[in-house]
Formats: C-alpha cells, structure tokens, sequence
C-alpha cells in the first residue's frame, strides 16, 4: 500500500484530496496545524466511510516541527510515496493595508512550506527509487487577483518551485506537478457576497464554480494515471489539459470527466486528436501537442506547418 501525506489536509481542498487517494487504496496522513476538533471530526468522518487515517499536527511553515514530523512518519512507516503540498492561507487586503507581518504568514504558509516538506522528504523518495510531489496552487498564481497580492504572488511562486524541482529531481525518478484550481466552493471563498459570486460565475465559461472533489481527482490523476504514461508533460494549462485528455482516453476514462480550460484547449483539441489517429505514439503525440499549442501561443506562424510535416497530414482546428 502506497503512503501519503496531504498537508491541510483535514478541510477544504485538502480534506477532498485526502478522500480521493483514500478511495484510491492509499494509506493516508492528515497534517493539520491548529484545529484539532475539525481534524478529529474528519477522521472520524473518513472512519465511518471505513477508511483510517492518521492525524498529524505540526506547523508546516515551521521548521522544527516539519522535521520533527517527516521524522516520527519515518518511524511509523519507512517511506513515503506521494507528498502533497495542500497547506494555504489567503489574505484579502489593498497593497496600502497588507503589512509585512501579512505577507510573511502567506509565503511561510503557501511556499516556504512546500519548500520545507519538500526538502524534508526528497532525500527518502530517492533511496526508494522515486516518488511523486504534488503542488496545490491557483489559478490566482497565474493570472493574478485584485486585493489579494500576497496570495497571488505567493501562488505563483509555488508554480515557479514547482518546475524548478521538477527539473532538479527528475533523474531521481521523483515527478513534481501543480494543481492551480479555479474558484473552489470551500471556507477560503465564505467572505464572498452574493453578488461577488455572481460575478465570478459570469466569468466561468462553465457558468459553476468547482467542487473540492474535483481538485482531489485532478491531484489524484498527478500520482496515479499519469505514471506509467509517460514521465512528465512540461507545459503550460491548455497542453497539459490536451495531454490529460488523451491519456484518460488512453485509460478509457473519459465517462463524465469535465475540463476546466481556455478556448484554446477547445479550438486546438481536435488538431491533437486528429494526429494521434495518424500515429500511435503517444509520446511524440504530446511533445509536439504541446510544441504547437506553445508556438501558437507565442506567434509563431508556421507552427502548423513543420507539424503537417512532420505527420504529413492537414491541420484545421474547425
């Protein structure tokens, strides 16, 4: 049985992500700092649905306590398999009000968290032959939120660690991905007005927001149907969506699966689909899904063109 360690992981996105590599057949740790009454009352919650995991409190911005953490884990259970970097705070303030004391608490809290466990747990997965590193950040992270600077920042530094470390630790067998959700229906959004909301769902061509549970299968699909595809995608959103897409076809498990994407993924998915009816591997098929999709992005004008080429096939995206 794989072991996995789900940072704030009792509420929330991290409750919901717990759940889906509990269903999943993982053993899994719930880390939480403070609220030891809603981490008992999600134990005994995740108990009743027959499922056992482990509590364990600790300050993961600290590092005394993450050391003294990943070192009682060890103990317990000798390895561990998937770390998912959950733990995350944000902070609703104009620049003008946002102190210091403000911006440090989210970038312990959002980053220097996942640095610390991070760094805490590399040294293990490649003695064991590898493992998986799972970043939840957000889409704040990319496009960045008004009012909320700290926060966008500090998620978009989580993306920035997370392809660094996917570079570094690669050879080790050790893959590292990001999730950056969308609006997700947890506390976090609880200050929101209704008319907030409503201007938010306006903006979401799926006119909903996101459900926790589908972050929990978005991180899930990191660890589980990804390995054993293939060993990493490196791109941005709209190709990794591509990639994902094909690969659930692949698994034949594309029943009732909802993407969450731009209009490129939409315009461009059919080209992707077209070539990889031309050629079956599936590799070369993503590597250049996501060469096009990048070079479209940055203008490149014969992107089209040296693929055709390369699959001696017309490309139309209608």
């Amino acid at each position: 049985m794989k072991i996995a360690l789900v940072t704030g992981g009792t509420k929330g996105i991290g409750k919901a992500i717990a759940l889906a590599f509990l269903q999943h057949g993982y053993e899994v740790i719930l880390n939480y700092r403070s609220d030891q009454q809603t981490a008992v009352a999600t134990q005994e919650e995740f108990n009743m649905l027959g499922y056992c995991p482990i509590l364990m409190r600790a300050d993961v911005s600290d590092e005394l306590q993450v050391k003294n953490m990943f070192k009682e884990l060890f103990s317990v259970y000798g390895r561990l398999d998937v770390l998912v970097n959950n733990a995350g705070i944000s902070k609703i303030k104009v620049i003008q009000d946002t102190t210091v004391a403000d911006w440090n608490r989210v970038f312990d809290t959002n980053v220097k968290s996942a640095f610390l466990c991070s760094r805490e747990v590399v040294n293990k997965m490649i003695a064991d032959g590898g493992g998986s590193i799972i970043n939840i950040s957000s889409i704040w992270g990319e496009v960045g939120a008004s009012c909320e600077v700290a926060y966008s920042a500090s998620k978009g530094a989580l993306i920035a660690f997370t392809k660094a470390l996917a570079k570094e630790l690669a050879p080790s067998n050790i893959r590292v991905n990001c999730v950056a959700p969308g609006v997700i229906d947890t506390q976090m959004n609880d200050h929101l007005t209704g008319n907030e909301m409503e201007e938010l769902i306006e903006s979401i061509p799926l006119g909903r927001i996101g459900a926790p549970e589908e972050v929990g299968e978005a991180a899930l699909a990191c660890e589980k149907i990804i390995k054993g595809k293939f060993d990493f995608v490196f791109c941005f959103s709209d190709s990794f969506a591509i990639a994902l897409l094909l690969l659930l076809e692949e698994a034949g498990a594309t029943d009732g699966v909802t993407v969450f994407g731009y209009d490129n993924l939409h315009k461009y998915y059919p080209i992707i689909r077209k070539l990889n009816s031309v050629d079956s591997n599936l590799d070369v098929i993503i590597d250049y899904a996501c060469k096009l999709i990048v070079s479209k992005i940055e203008g490149e004008t014969d992107a089209e063109e040296k693929v055709e080429k390369v699959f001696g096939v017309t490309l139309s995206a209608d």
